[in-house]
């Protein structure tokens, strides 16, 4: 069952593309989010650390799970990368539920898509 969180990831993954393609950056944020988050509890039960997150703030408590566990087998210079998970979850958020919409192709690569391409090729290493 634990690989249908990675399929479900690639769905996401191609869903965010096809969305930045499109220009709709909020709705690519979303699914590149959801890419990562998926990911991450997918490494987080196969490394043995998964534990389930409590119904408030779950995706804040996995991240922070993730975090604290996974630093210890990541080369350094990954530690920035991968503790900027917290901002792009504040990211999806706004994307998803403010009122503003992400129009500029430039504002959504500085502020999510190139941080997004970082931390998705370091959990490519431990899938």
């Amino acid at each position: 069952m634990q690989k249908n969180l990675l399929l479900k990831a690639q769905r996401n993954t191609e869903a965010g593309i096809w969305a930045e393609k499109k220009e709709y950056f909020d709705v690519a944020v979303s699914r590149f989010y959801y890419a990562l988050y998926e990911k991450i509890i997918y490494i987080s039960k196969k490394e043995g650390f998964y534990k389930k997150p409590p119904r408030k703030n779950p995706h804040n408590f996995v991240i922070e799970n993730f975090k604290k566990n996974i630093f210890t087998k990541l080369e350094n210079r990954d530690f920035i990368s991968v503790s900027r998970l917290t901002r792009l979850k504040k990211h999806r958020v706004y994307a998803d539920y403010k009122e503003d919409i992400i129009e500029s192709e430039n504002d959504f690569k500085l502020m999510f898509k190139n941080h997004y391409n970082k931390i998705a090729q370091i959990l490519g290493r431990f899938i």
